[in-house]
């Protein structure tokens, strides 16, 4: 998932060593240039409910650095460092914190004369450390995150991604999936005491939605410690008098519980539509 992002990578620095061969100096003889890669991110989300974390990614990026530096060694001295604060537990306050985090690095401990690059697996804070490396003209790949700036050339100079799109088009391709089937009515049902990531795609959908004129109804609960369980019953049942199409935006534990309740209430027949993200 995450290792094509480095072949771009190799791709400009081998750009770059095949210009420094053209010294006066033999080429075995040119000293080899100092990159510092740096990735910054979550170390870790409650429930690991976030799959793009550094603890969950990390062993991508590692295997795929240890490709870099066997393939370049003559021609570069790769570093990588991860960037994290291991009280930040939550793409939000990532998103918040990114810009603070990213600038002390490249301030404080970034040689000015090593080559940069920015390599993130990405919640949501992808916008943001973009309006820093666009400053710096400082290499951003993004692999599990982006925006719809990235298309932008004087905004995004440096930024390469390789996710198919773009969190900000999350509302867009639930649109299109309802127009598609001529659904004209969905439910949306959150889990508030999931990620931030659920509550961005919440808002996006639920705007979309209503610019397409498409009949929403919206319901949250909180599935937290210390909360009574939700009751998925009587949810479905009030859902199926005024709906056939639901999209559910939560963690995988609360989803088996609402789809095993749907089989019980007979509601897996084909009659309903369940979608999640």
């Amino acid at each position: 998932m995450f290792l094509p992002s480095f072949y771009f990578l190799s791709f400009r620095m081998a750009a770059a060593a095949a210009g420094a061969t053209s010294s006066l100096l033999p080429a075995a003889e040119v000293p080899a240039r100092s990159v510092e890669i740096v990735s910054p991110g979550l170390l870790w989300t409650v429930d690991n409910a976030v799959a793009s974390t550094l603890g969950l990614a990390g062993p991508a990026f590692d295997v795929s650095i240890a490709a870099l530096r066997r393939n370049l060694h003559c021609s570069f001295n790769i570093s990588h460092t991860y960037l994290y604060e291991e009280d930040i537990v939550d793409c939000g306050t990532l998103q918040n914190e990114v810009q603070d985090i990213l600038a002390r690095w490249y301030y404080k401990v970034h040689r000015e004369e090593s080559m940069a690059a920015v390599i993130t697996p990405g919640c949501i804070e992808s916008a943001q450390i973009n309006q820093l490396v666009a400053e710096w003209n400082v290499l951003f790949i993004s692999t599990s995150n982006s925006d719809s700036t990235i298309h932008d050339d004087e905004k995004s100079p440096t930024w390469i991604t390789t996710n198919l799109y773009p969190s900000s088009y999350y509302g867009i391709i639930f649109v299109r999936l309802l127009q598609r089937h001529k659904w004209t009515s969905v439910e949306i049902l959150r889990d508030d005491s999931s990620t931030a990531f659920y509550s961005l795609v919440a808002q996006l959908t639920r705007q979309c939605l209503n610019v397409q004129r498409i009949r929403t109804v919206f319901s949250s609960y909180t599935s937290g410690n210390g909360t009574q369980p939700f009751n998925f019953p009587t949810f479905l049942r009030q859902f199926s008098t005024r709906n056939r199409v639901l999209l559910f935006l939560g963690p995988a534990k609360q989803l088996r519980l609402l789809l095993i309740q749907a089989y019980l209430l007979n509601m897996t027949n084909g009659e309903y539509v369940s979608g999640d993200y």
